[in-house]
């Protein structure tokens, strides 16, 4: 089963160690029970792109630390992403994930 679980929290509060592992158990049990999640973090914008960056890639880093990173999506509001086109964190995820179907 495809499961997708979405949350607005972890990206902006990277700093609540057990609020994380405390919502970290639905997606590390249910692979374990054998179905495919996928994690939605949908965070608002600071509006301070530096900062709205480092949380991303700090919450991506996280994940990678459970194997959940290519399984993840971070989406926040356009002024976050002042990269160049497909650059940004999100499209980080949607690459990697992409790569995971092929494989």
């Amino acid at each position: 089963m495809f499961v997708v679980l979405a949350n607005a929290t972890f990206a902006s509060y990277f700093q609540g160690g057990g609020h994380w592992t405390w919502l970290l158990q639905y997606p590390l049990g249910l692979k374990q029970l054998g179905h495919r999640v996928f994690w939605l973090e949908v965070m608002r914008s600071t509006d301070n792109a530096e900062a709205d960056s480092q949380a991303v890639r700090n919450f991506f880093q996280r994940m990678a630390e459970f194997d959940l990173e290519p399984d993840a999506a971070v989406p926040c509001n356009a002024e976050y992403a002042n990269a160049e086109p497909g650059s940004s964190e999100i499209s980080r995820a949607q690459r990697n994930r992409a790569s995971s179907h092929r494989a």
